[in-house]
């Protein structure tokens, strides 16, 4: 969990979970989809525990590799 606080602004949270499934890079985007109901978990608590909106977190499935990050984010 990576929590920016840019001075005035709200803070921007990103959850960033680390996969090592072995995968290619053709199919990055369709396995980060199967991570998505974990990502949301993490995100309820993270927001439960520091009063920040579900709706303002990023969310970020990395594969080691290939070394591809994909976005999951549903802002």
């Amino acid at each position: 969990l990576v929590i920016e606080t840019p001075p005035g602004q709200p803070a921007r949270p990103t959850i960033i979970d680390f996969k090592t499934d072995a995968i290619d890079a053709a199919h990055a985007a369709a396995r980060a989809e199967t991570h998505r109901e974990q990502l949301h978990d993490y995100r309820a608590a993270a927001a439960e525990i520091f009063a920040i909106e579900p709706r303002c977190f990023s969310l970020i499935v990395v594969f080691v590799v290939p070394g591809i990050a994909v976005s999951l984010s549903d802002r």
